[in-house]
């Protein structure tokens, strides 16, 4: 019976050795944990957002002040020919591939907790017919801007013709017009600029068939006026909408139900079809406010500007992502900023 109760509080002073073995080692792995020290400052590095397919992108990693002599490395599995490349400098080749691709940046130091920055950037294939944005009803008629050779895509409608991509126009090198959304030029090449009304219509309003004015729009053709929309909701819907009206339903007739590298440009709305009756092509390009300062709604809205006025203020036609109507709307003709799709009257 002595024995047994020996071999109890043996086990008893064991469990409590083991307890306290257990504690000092995590204390000593938390004390050596805690000898570290941190450095000063945090990586940086520039990278840009989006870029185009194949382009090559210069990095060069810095922010740490303290200690002077860290090691800067790269990581990225889908960038890099292999897994790590131990320098502070790195030029990286983005593939042919539309998609988004991660580079992490690390500083590392013996004694030091090691610092990281992680950036994404997208590569855009701007092809109209096969490029980042896939579900495009393409059209065989075309012409090239003469003032930059971009070439568009147009159908006809009513008694219009339409074009059926936004307007990239960004002026001359002397007097630059408009803005690419988060001020990212390769976005232009996908989603067109965005204007102010001023910009957008040389600060004159239209009427009329085919009686806008110019404005950004290539030579022949013109910022659609309130006599032009209404014609596209004819044509659309077979009845005479006023341009003040919301035009219920047409919305569908309009939007297209788009991909932007394989993920859906238009947030899903089930209630809401996209059929794209007339290759109109509408994406959700968002807009500007601020004077081209603040953007909003990519993926959510599409707004497109007319010629015309509503109580003195700037007129445009959007969609939303969840609606079926294309309401027209008036804003300030200086600080908001809408697309473009410009017309002129078929032959």
């Amino acid at each position: 019976m002595i024995n047994g109760k020996c071999k109890m509080r043996n086990r008893y002073l064991f469990s409590i050795l083991a307890v306290a073995l257990t504690f000092f080692i995590l204390s000593s792995c938390k004390k050596k944990e805690e000898e570290k020290d941190y450095m000063m400052g945090s990586v940086t590095f520039e990278f840009p957002e989006y870029c185009l397919v194949g382009a090559k992108i210069d990095a060069y990693c810095t922010g740490i002040t303290e200690p002077a002599d860290v090691e800067y490395f790269w990581i990225s599995s889908s960038l890099l020919g292999q897994d790590t490349v131990f320098s502070q400098q790195i030029t990286f080749e983005i593939p042919d591939s539309a998609a988004s691709y991660i580079v992490t940046a690390y500083a590392r130091k013996d004694g030091y907790y090691s610092s990281t920055r992680s950036a994404t950037i997208t590569a855009i294939d701007p092809d109209v017919n096969s490029g980042s944005v896939s579900g495009l009803k393409p059209s065989e008629l075309t012409f090239t801007d003469e003032r930059d050779g971009t070439v568009y895509q147009y159908v006809k409608i009513g008694k219009l013709d339409w074009m059926s991509e936004n307007l990239e126009y960004a002026g001359t090198a002397d007097s630059k017009v408009g803005t690419a959304y988060f001020g990212e030029e390769v976005l232009r090449q996908v989603f067109g600029s965005l204007y102010s009304w001023n910009d957008a219509t040389g600060g004159v309003a239209g009427s009329g068939l085919g009686g806008g004015p110019q404005g950004v729009c290539p030579p022949g053709w013109s910022v659609p006026t309130a006599e032009d929309w209404e014609d596209l909701a004819l044509t659309a819907s077979g009845e005479a909408l006023s341009f003040n009206s919301t035009w219920e339903g047409m919305a569908a007739h309009l939007a297209v139900d788009a991909y932007f590298n394989e993920a859906r440009m238009w947030s899903y709305a089930p209630k809401f079809p996209k059929s794209n009756t007339l290759g109109w092509n509408a994406i959700p390009c968002g807009h500007s406010t601020d004077k081209y300062t603040r953007f909003r709604h990519l993926m959510q809205y599409g707004m497109w500007w007319s010629s015309a006025e509503i109580d003195g203020l700037g007129a445009y036609r959007y969609i939303y992502y969840n609606a079926s109507t294309v309401p027209a709307h008036a804003t300030d003709k200086d600080d908001f900023g809408a697309s473009v799709r410009c017309v002129r009257l078929s032959e």
